[in-house]
């Protein structure tokens, strides 16, 4: 198993639904793949994940804000060096 620090990491979040939505909170969950390359001497190459974003939002003068994030990992997938 890889358990390097990723160098770099990239993502892409997808499909927001507002779970909960009460005067200046929410609750919004999306969906997102995190993709993280890492050092070849780590034992993998790149780990790329689907995750869902649990986040609770709080609605400010400045607009929306997350106050509070968890992750919830859907699948991992852990690519070796060639």
């Amino acid at each position: 198993m890889c358990e390097a620090r990723p160098a770099h990491t990239s993502g892409c979040d997808r499909q927001p639904a507002c779970a909960d939505l009460a005067d200046d909170t929410a609750v919004v969950w999306s969906y997102g793949i995190a993709h993280h390359m890492v050092g070849k001497d780590e034992g993998c190459d790149e780990i790329i994940a689907g995750v869902q974003y649990r986040d609770k939002c709080r609605r400010t003068d400045d607009g929306w804000l997350i106050i509070e994030r968890s992750i919830a990992n859907q699948w991992v997938d852990m690519r070796k060096p060639a």
